[in-house]
């Protein structure tokens, strides 16, 4: 049996602080796709992943999901949503094309991407010889710093809200 998600993700931000010091500041992304060995139950998945966005949520604060609507729809179905914690969406479809929209389904309560993630596992010399490389559209808003400050933004209003609810 796998352990829980809360006993991965604690073991992730344990690894991470002993290597950095603090991940309070960092951004994670989870990445959900079916080549990774999930559940062929997608109520167990959903408990899985319930735990993962909790325990991501106490120990950090601002995490994304790294998802195409095939791989969110067959692992937990079209209808799970967690974009009340984990609003941001790195959107997974190597179709080419560098914008948010071509060939966009709305699944797992996004509306929208935050990124497109056009192509991957390319190799190019250009950047880092032999290394495989994706390729992300971020709109001009979403990008740099204007970026992060959004994501710090958000970060910052969930540990608001988790402090709230405590009361």
């Amino acid at each position: 049996m796998r352990d829980s998600g809360y006993d991965q993700v604690s073991a992730v931000v344990n690894r991470l602080n002993a290597a950095i010091d603090s991940v309070s500041n960092m951004f994670i992304w989870v990445n959900i796709d079916i080549s990774q060995p999930w559940s062929k139950n997608q109520n167990e998945n959903r408990v899985f992943m319930n735990e993962v966005v909790l325990a991501l949520f106490r120990f950090n604060g601002g995490f994304g999901v790294i998802s195409n609507n095939n791989s969110w729809s067959t692992i937990f179905g079209a209808d799970y949503n967690v974009t009340d914690i984990a609003e941001f969406l790195i959107w997974v479809k190597w179709n080419g094309k560098q914008d948010l929209t071509t060939d966009w389904v709305p699944f797992g309560g996004w509306s929208s991407p935050f990124v497109h993630q056009y192509a991957g596992g390319i190799t190019s010399n250009n950047c880092v010889p032999g290394i495989k490389l994706n390729y992300n559209y971020f709109t001009d808003a979403n990008s740099g710093p204007l970026m992060n400050a959004k994501v710090q933004k958000s970060i910052n209003k969930r540990r608001l809200h988790r402090f709230n609810r405590k009361q």
